[in-house]
């Protein structure tokens, strides 16, 4: 049962005179060159179509390992970098800054169908770093999102190599050229690091969270968070349903219902359980239209959610059943 809570690429210059070697007289310094005089000039053209065609590439290449500082497409003052994985795919891992303090993310070009929590693996220079990562689908870029420690900030910041692991993808190799001076930026931005919080998880905890979301005022549905206990240790947890949130600060830009943690049908439910609670660490997050917890439908299930679309048989309205497995809910 649940109740409710109140409250600039390399230069190219030399790659023409290997494709179309000039005269002597052109590197004497007269330019007056006549290529129709100089070969096969469809043969020298198809090379030159060659060498354009290639040039983005080639110019693009060294922007591989080497770390950026800056503005992105969706965030502000965020240290980024360029990977590939073992297919040849392009991978991106970002550091930024968020209301609980310092985020790395992973987005990866291979794409879940459905919001998870799952280990990611950092290995830097053979030291493998473990971390609790949130992979969320019903955002602009979807990536998987973990609070940075101090000790892998550290490492990013004086390694000369990392591999990045996830579930259901590939080893991404990911250089640190430049990592200090840029993740140094933001994590300067951010503060001493994550902030703190609560030693134990409370409703306060929950609406901090929405307060943030919202730079301010907001309006809650009576079931927006809901307590509950689905790890069962007598402890109280605690469910957020976004799409129950509407931000009303004068000062909030966007998507006032849900802070933006709502896609075109289903929103976002953030999981918090007393058992995996530590301060500053992301809740599990699940799409849904709406969340049931400790059904009253004899399935025994920890919570009950209404899906649709992708979610569902021939795209049609749902219903899903999640079990506790010891340290997030997991979908039947």
């Amino acid at each position: 049962m649940a109740r409710r809570v109140q409250a600039r690429g390399p230069e190219m210059r030399g790659v023409w005179g290997v494709f179309c070697p000039l005269p002597d007289r052109a590197a004497q310094g007269n330019l007056n060159v006549d290529i129709f005089r100089t070969g096969d000039f469809m043969t020298r053209l198809a090379l030159l179509f060659l060498l354009l065609t290639l040039s983005p590439a080639l110019a693009q290449a060294p922007n591989f390992g080497q770390w950026f500082h800056g503005d992105t497409e969706f965030r502000p003052r965020v240290a980024w970098v360029l990977g590939r994985n073992l297919k040849g795919g392009v991978d991106t891992l970002s550091i930024y800054c968020s209301p609980e303090g310092a985020v790395l993310e992973f987005a990866p070009m291979v794409m879940l169908p459905e919001p998870m929590t799952r280990d990611l693996w950092v290995t830097i220079d053979g030291t493998v770093h473990t971390l609790t990562a949130s992979f969320r689908t019903d955002v602009a870029e979807p990536a998987w999102t973990a609070p940075l420690n101090a000790d892998l900030a550290q490492a990013l910041m004086s390694g000369s190599r990392a591999i990045v692991a996830a579930h259901q993808n590939t080893n991404t190799d990911i250089g640190l050229r430049g990592s200090r001076a840029a993740i140094g930026q933001v994590l300067a931005a951010c503060g001493a690091g994550p902030a703190q919080g609560p030693a134990k998880l409370e409703p306060g905890v929950v609406f901090a969270a929405i307060e943030k979301a919202c730079k301010g005022s907001y309006t809650v549905g009576d079931a927006a968070v809901l307590q509950t206990d689905f790890d069962r240790d007598g402890a109280p947890d605690f469910s957020l349903d976004w799409g129950l949130v509407q931000c009303t600060d004068a000062n909030y830009v966007g998507a006032s219902r849900g802070a933006g943690n709502c896609g075109m049908q289903m929103c976002a439910v953030d999981i918090y359980t007393s058992s995996t609670y530590k301060p500053g660490r992301l809740p599990q997050t699940i799409l849904s239209l709406g969340v049931t917890p400790w059904p009253q439908d004899g399935s025994g299930a920890a919570l009950k959610t209404t899906a649709s679309g992708g979610s569902c048989p021939q795209l049609q309205v749902c219903d899903v059943h999640w079990d506790w497995t010891g340290d997030r809910l997991t979908r039947r």
